[in-house]
């Protein structure tokens, strides 16, 4: 009989929450077990975030995990820091597991449910625009202008666009990617300081941090 491994397990929780599940290795972007590699005259750009306007102000939809068959926004459980074990109560030495997030180092979002909107209203991916600006995060053999990290604005039909997902099986983790792969000549910018996207009834801005 095999020993079976438990999620209170201190080691195996530190292991499992040190794996990144996106990360660059030189000119390859991974997402999950899965790595992008532009090749030829290509660039491959990483999307930024789109704002809809109407992210709960709590959490604002940033950080997801599976609960019950169903991805909800969550939060750093507070009274544990997010290790899921916490002191126990008239005895320093020893750790119980964390009551208020039953372990697990997250809690869902009290203030939208876990809906990750202010409303509590889910709403469609149709209604949150096409960002137009991201990260260059690898660049073709024959691509002389632009380098990794690069900040590039772009429009919004160019290039092949795959909507890329990963989870982490144990802690329940999922992240989402946009890539873009595009020729070098599509950019059309190349962005300084802080930028991003909004959409507000039907209309789309870019806003800057000041």
């Amino acid at each position: 009989m095999k020993d079976s491994v438990t999620w209170s397990d201190p080691n195996i929780k530190a292991h499992v929450e040190s794996i990144e599940l996106v990360r660059q290795d030189g000119n390859v972007f991974w997402v999950g077990a899965t790595g992008f590699e532009a090749r030829g005259e290509r660039i491959a750009i990483r999307e930024d975030e789109h704002k809809s306007g109407y992210e709960c102000l709590k959490c604002m939809d940033k950080e997801h995990r599976t609960l019950e068959g169903k991805e909800v926004s969550v939060l750093t459980c507070e009274a544990c820091a997010g290790e899921g074990r916490r002191q126990k109560a008239g005895n320093a030495e020893l750790t119980v597991k964390c009551s208020d997030c039953e372990g697990r180092g997250f809690v869902v979002c009290p203030d939208c449910g876990g809906k990750g909107t202010s409303t509590g209203i889910v709403l469609p991916e149709s209604s949150k625009g096409e960002p137009m600006t991201g990260e260059v995060v690898s660049v073709g053999p024959n691509v002389h202008d632009y380098k990794l990290g690069d900040r590039v604005m772009f429009p919004s039909y160019s290039g092949h666009r795959s909507n890329v997902s990963t989870r982490n099986k144990v802690t329940g983790q999922k992240q989402k990617v946009r890539l873009r792969l595009i020729n070098e000549g599509d950019v059309i910018a190349i962005l300084y300081g802080e930028l991003e996207l909004r959409s507000f009834d039907g209309t789309q801005a870019l806003y800057t941090n000041e």
